[in-house]
Formats: C-alpha cells, sequence, structure tokens
C-alpha cells in the first residue's frame, strides 16, 4: 500500500473477509478519506493509522467485529467525521479522543454495548452533531459534554437506559424540552 501516497479516497465497503489492516496504510500519506463500512469481521486498526495526517474522514460503519479503537486514534488532528454506526460490539471509545480537535460529526448510533463516553469527549470543541441514537446500554451522558458550545445536534432516540436525573440530561440540555421519541429513564 505504501506505494500509492497520492492516494486521497480508499474504499473497501463490504469487504467481508477483511480482519485486518496492515500497518502499510500508515504510508497513504495523502488519504483524506477512508471508508471500511460493512467489513463485518475487522477487529483492529493498526496504531499506524495516525500516520494518516490529512485522514479527515472515517467511516466505520457496521464493523461488527471491532470491540475498541485504538489509543492512537487520538493523533488524528484533521479528522472531521467519525462514523461508527452499527459496531454493535464497539464498548468504549478511548479516552485520548480529545486528540480529534476537528471532529466534527460522530455518529455512535446502534453501538448497542456502548455504557458510556469518555469525559475527554468534553475537548471536542469544533463537534456539532454527536448521534447516539440506539446505544441501548448507555447510562449517562459525562458533564464534560456541556462544554462543547458548537453542538447543535444530539441523537438520543432509543438510549432506553439514559438516567434523567436533576443532574444528569436535564442539566445538561439546559432545561431544553426531550421530544417523545427520546425513551430514557426517569429517576
Amino acid at each position: 500500500m505504501g506505494g500509492l501516497s497520492s492516494l486521497q479516497q480508499l474504499f473497501c465497503g463490504g469487504c467481508g473477509r477483511l480482519e485486518q489492516l496492515s500497518d502499510s496504510l500508515g504510508r497513504l500519506s495523502s488519504l483524506s478519506g477512508l471508508d471500511l463500512s460493512g467489513c463485518r469481521r475487522l477487529n483492529v486498526l493498526p496504531n499506524s493509522i495516525t500516520a494518516l495526517g490529512e485522514l479527515a474522514d472515517l467511516s466505520l460503519v457496521a464493523c461488527k467485529g471491532l470491540t475498541a479503537l485504538p489509543a492512537a486514534i487520538g493523533g488524528l488532528g484533521r479528522l472531521q467525521q467519525l462514523d461508527l454506526s452499527w459496531c454493535e460490539h464497539l464498548v468504549a471509545l478511548p479516552d485520548n479522543v480529545s486528540g480529534l480537535t476537528s471532529l466534527q460529526r460522530l455518529s455512535l448510533h446502534g453501538c448497542r454495548r456502548l455504557k458510556q463516553l469518555p469525559g475527554s469527549i468534553g475537548c471536542l470543541t469544533a463537534l456539532h452533531s454527536l448521534d447516539l441514537g440506539d446505544c441501548r446500554n448507555l447510562v449517562s451522558l459525562p458533564v464534560a459534554l456541556s462544554a462543547v458550545g458548537s453542538l447543535s445536534q444530539l441523537e438520543l432516540r432509543g438510549c432506553r437506559r439514559l438516567a434523567m436525573s436533576s443532574g444528569g440530561i436535564h442539566s445538561f440540555l439546559g432545561g431544553a424540552v426531550l421530544s417523545g421519541h427520546c425513551s430514557a429513564k426517569a429517576r
């Protein structure tokens, strides 16, 4: 892969037998978009992914074998969109997600094993869209998320276990009214 240093977009979506990526992925220095959607057996991303200094869009939709992101993911300072929708076995985001300073859109829709977000998500000052829809085991939102002043869209539909307490989501939303689409447990 390293000989393709001018490659800007790589689409490997639907490669159902792909289990891992070569460390040579990091040599694709011009890569701005990487789509691995539907690579159901993909279970790990190489740490060399941080060498993709131009990467702006990373799509891992329905990578059902993926249980975690490498800690090195925080090194993608130019990443603007990260789509982890339907990564049903993803249990957590690494704490150094705070390094994704350009991230504008984060989708974790359908990550049913995700229970919480790291407090470092509050450092994502460019984030304007966060989709947590159908994260059925999500029990709380970090207080630090309220520090993301740019956040204009928050999807919580189907978050059945999300606590609705006086110190929880109501204070986070600044008194905003939730629609009937948000299913949450009242305390």
